[in-house]
């Protein structure tokens, strides 16, 4: 990474993203044990950077064995070490890059996700469905596991293919999920009293159940593409309407959640991204510091914790089978603004506009036929909705960096001005409510 004002706190910050650099150290730590052992290819996959706290790397390696001639891809989460800190002793299955200061884990193994080598392990989550209650009719008889998504210190989420039956085999498909801040009996409980509310009304997957060890829910796997792969379709303006249909039914229903999604949440996530992108990109402090401190007075007035909501609605949680549009991803559904909801998926239309069109307003068109038809459902303050609509557009210019998008510095600059031109709409006087 070029061209950024880093400070010292990470000695090893320039050597993380450099790629080659990074792909010779850790084939060098791994060929101590195996001298065998070749990195063919090295990514970021993903960074978590908290400016003077902790910066965190996702590592996507290819190996190869040179004595077997296999080979295999593997994740390693890099933490990297402040100046005077020294690894812990007592970890295990680590790799210590000394000159950088950069420890490896590799997956599944996590100094704060412990249980996810337990998760991942086919033998030990048959042994414990098999003492679970909740799974004695299905006799399960082999789990067969696949990794769907990593987030180190976070959460991951897996394919689970589950074997069971006696005389007659039956496989199933079912999604797994494990996080290390949420009580998977919780989450399950709050999702299952949605599903049962909903009565059919709301396409989603049906919850299967939980394991308190090792954390993890479960959810049937259902078919679909994903909304925002199809923008191109010829159908996406119906496909559009649907989805807006399904949130505003979603935020009728009458159900009671032990969550409520507090607006303290999304004031700590505009900090964090914005020391980050000013750390990173300290030529637009001045219009960054002053966008937050602008938005985060508006949120606190405003706020209307009034319906159930997704609290994670954007195009990559929606899937399209055929005629119909389903919601999935609902481990964070909460009692709060549905402003939020309708927001954070406006926004997110952006990304991938700009992938299909070159533009943020290759989608302009469908971002309101989404906004009017979702009105006509589940009326709300137009002015409220372009509030959180910029504060999600702010976060997503954090989130291009995150991602290590290869333009991510111009990506952030756009969505910046995309946030600026919404919170000036947001702070219209005029009424822009439809009822």
């Amino acid at each position: 990474m070029k061209n950024v004002d880093v400070n010292h706190t990470f000695p090893g910050f320039s050597t993380a993203f450099d790629v080659p650099a990074m792909k010779r150290l850790i084939e060098e730590a791994l060929q101590n044990e195996n001298k065998h052992l070749e990195v063919t290819s090295c990514e970021i996959a993903d960074v978590k950077y908290e400016p003077e706290a902790r910066c965190i790397f996702l590592y996507v390696v290819k190996l190869r064995d040179a004595s077997t001639r296999k080979r295999w891809k593997q994740l390693f989460s890099g933490f990297l070490l402040k100046q005077k800190e020294t690894p812990d002793a007592t970890s295990q299955k680590t790799l210590f890059l000394q000159e950088p200061k950069i420890v490896l884990y590799p997956f599944p193994y996590d100094p704060v996700l412990t249980l996810l080598p337990e998760a991942y392990s086919g033998d030990v989550i048959k042994e414990q469905m098999q003492r679970s209650d909740l799974f004695q009719e299905l006799n399960v008889r082999q789990v067969d596991i696949s990794l769907l998504a990593y987030k180190p210190q976070m959460r991951a989420t897996f394919l689970y293919e589950i074997t069971s039956g006696d005389n007659e085999v039956e496989k199933q498909e079912w999604i797994a999920k494990t996080n290390a801040f949420k009580n998977p009996e919780k989450v399950f409980a709050n999702y299952w009293t949605l599903w049962q509310e909903s009565n059919g009304k709301i396409p989603m997957p049906r919850p299967m159940g939980f394991l308190s060890h090792p954390r993890v829910t479960f959810q049937e796997k259902i078919q679909g593409t994903r909304l925002g792969a199809m923008v191109d379709s010829e159908s996406f303006d119906e496909i559009i309407k649907k989805t807006a249909t399904l949130i505003g039914n979603f935020h009728s229903l009458q159900v009671s959640l032990s969550n409520t999604r507090k607006l303290e949440h999304e004031i700590r996530t505009l900090n964090r991204w914005c020391a980050l992108l000013v750390h990173l990109l300290p030529e637009l402090k001045q219009r960054i510091e002053s966008l937050q401190t602008s938005l985060i007075p508006e949120l606190e007035r405003r706020v209307n914790i009034s319906a159930p909501i997704h609290a994670d609605f954007h195009h990559t949680n929606l899937l399209v089978e055929g005629t119909e549009v389903r919601l999935i991803d609902l481990d964070d559904i909460a009692w709060g603004d549905p402003c939020l909801d309708i927001g954070r998926f406006l926004s997110s239309l952006r990304i991938p506009s700009l992938r299909a069109f070159g533009s943020f307003e290759g989608l302009g068109a469908m971002r309101e036929l989404f906004l009017e038809t979702y009105l006509k459902v589940a009326p709300q303050n137009v002015r409220n909705i372009r509030l959180f609509e910029a504060a999600s557009l702010f976060t997503s210019a954090g989130s291009a960096f995150r991602l290590q998008r290869p333009e991510w510095r111009n990506d952030v600059s756009m969505l910046l001005n995309e946030a600026e031109k919404t919170f000036e709409i947001a702070k219209e006087k005029t009424t822009l409510s439809l009822t």
